[in-house]
């Protein structure tokens, strides 16, 4: 085994639970990274039909003899 003043470099995890705690840290920040890619990608394809109906609203109150 290697000693702390020889390898300062290595952590030493105390019990599963530290070693747990590492793994899901760095997991949840790339699972969160591709929720939010997921999330933002859907939140585009939402708008996109909305905002084509907007358009066209704004089309046909334009070509509409109002006045």
């Amino acid at each position: 085994m290697l000693n702390p003043s020889s390898a300062p470099c290595v952590k030493k995890s105390n019990s599963l639970r530290d070693i747990s705690r590492d793994f899901f840290d760095a997991e949840s920040n790339r699972e969160f990274v591709t929720e939010a890619a997921v999330a933002g990608t859907l939140i585009v394809m939402a708008i996109m039909p909305i905002m084509a109906g907007v358009f066209a609203v704004a089309h046909l109150l334009r070509v509409l003899p109002l006045f």
